[in-house]
């Protein structure tokens, strides 16, 4: 960050740090208890170090790091280089620990302040709106069935193991290391023919069968052997628990992967990750990934910032979304846009008729082989909506919506929305301006200050 103005990295330290220092302390003090557990770092400076991650697109380890080490970071976050040389924040576990304690209500309250910070007056006035969709991908392996299946055996196994440590007779046939050579032979294949592919998805759904019905067993025993224990031993409870959804969820592969052994492969609702079991698959029909796993994401730019108006988990049609993005917008801005502009996927006859009746001028790419594209009027059209074009490729490259990396699934619309809101943040601060004038170069140490960024 180093070729940007200082001017515009202080002015955000500044802003944002003032929003931080005013609106945090009392948001997220309901998440922490005064007298119970060891004091831990103080909630403005996680919390601008969660932004940093974000704006920055840098781990938690570096994020950390990165208040310890820059004076621009220390000034964001509140602390003095004596301050952050003892900074009580661990680089493996601080920034988890913080995420886990808030939550999503304590993640949208960061995303809130720093929308504010970049936002710096008001809306009242907004009368266009933009919209586009994107997949956001997760961070999963590419699901192929035999993986899949072999996942949900080794879930099995593992079950079964730590079944054995509470003392419950586990003599079961698992045929794991079979399973486990015929898995591993198969991976080693650069371009298997499809006779081998039905050959070994044959093997691995009899393995999974055969494991899933000696799961089932085995609960029923661990639930007559422990489950008097469940109300005073949390673990017994847990492992009782743990069974039973792997059991319906495995349940369910077992049943579409029987579909699929008689060639029905279009399934609705297909299970592709065992962790995440709400993914679907999103086709874009785009180069080079025609196909994404992960959430679908509807976006609204307004007076050059971007808004996250709603998340799918499913590939929902965009044309379907104009009436959600109306609503948002009036329960926002307090009125009805004026100009409503969005690519191909958005038109129909039918919302460009209701759009005019409620006194809004579609911009909707139409669709159609007889389109005029040369005409001044679609031509204007389409560039009216090139920004959040932009923004969307800003946001992928520069802030982490090219991988969303949370973990727990309740995280993920916490992890878009933060990152969106560092969008905004770096456009507003630190995205050259045009001006006529000159810039005024900083001097030599402020430089190799900012070496680093």
């Amino acid at each position: 960050m180093g070729q940007f103005p200082v001017e515009r990295w202080v002015s955000f330290a500044w802003t944002g740090g003032s929003v931080c220092r005013g609106i945090c302390i009392e948001a997220l003090t309901p998440f922490y208890s005064p007298d119970r557990g060891r004091p831990s770092a103080p909630l403005r400076v996680q919390a601008a170090v969660l932004i940093l991650k974000f704006v920055k697109n840098i781990p938690d380890r570096a994020a950390v790091a990165l208040a310890k080490e820059n004076l621009y970071a220390q000034l964001f976050c509140g602390l003095t280089p004596a301050q952050a040389s003892i900074l009580p924040m661990h680089p493996a576990s601080a920034l988890s620990q913080f995420r886990a304690r808030i939550g999503v209500q304590g993640m949208a309250l960061i995303q809130e302040m720093l929308t504010a910070a970049a936002q710096g007056k008001s809306y009242r006035r907004a009368d266009k709106i933009i919209l586009d969709t994107t997949c956001v991908p997760l961070d999963i392996h590419y699901p192929t069935d035999i993986r899949l299946m072999d996942r949900c055996r080794r879930e099995i196994l593992r079950l079964i193991q730590r079944a054995k440590t509470f003392g419950i007779e586990t003599l079961y046939s698992t045929y794991a290391r079979t399973a486990r050579k015929v898995f591993v032979s198969f991976s080693k294949l650069s371009k298997p023919s499809q006779k081998t592919r039905r050959r070994v998805h044959r093997k691995m759904f009899q393995f999974l069968r055969r494991n899933l019905s000696q799961l089932r067993h085995l609960h029923e025993a661990a639930t007559q052997a422990i489950g008097r224990r469940c109300p005073k031993d949390k673990h017994a409870h847990l492992l009782l628990k743990e069974m039973k959804s792997a059991i319906a969820k495995i349940q369910v592969v077992v049943h579409q992967q029987a579909m699929v052994r008689r060639g029905l492969l279009h399934i609705p609702g297909r299970i592709v990750s065992f962790h995440k079991d709400h993914v679907r698959p999103i086709v874009r029909g785009k180069f080079p990934l025609p196909t994404e796993f992960g959430p679908k994401v509807l976006f609204a730019l307004v007076k050059k910032r971007m808004h996250v108006v709603n998340v799918f988990n499913n590939n929902v049609s965009d044309a379907t979304m104009i009436l959600s993005s109306l609503r948002w917008f009036k329960s926002t801005f307090g009125h009805l846009p004026k100009e409503l502009f969005a690519d191909r996927g958005f038109f129909s006859r039918q919302w460009v008729k209701w759009l005019a009746f409620l006194h809004i001028q579609p911009g909707l790419q139409p669709k159609g082989k007889n389109i005029d594209e040369t005409t001044p009027a679609y031509r204007r059209m389409v560039r009216k909506r090139l920004p959040i074009e932009a923004f969307i490729s800003l946001v992928k490259r520069c802030h982490g919506l090219s991988r969303c990396r949370a973990r727990t699934n309740h995280h993920e619309s916490s992890w878009i929305r933060l990152g969106v809101a560092a969008g905004n943040a770096h456009k507003a601060f630190f995205l050259p301006k045009r001006s006529t004038g000159k810039t005024r170069k900083p001097p030599g140490v402020i430089q190799q200050l900012m070496a680093g960024f």
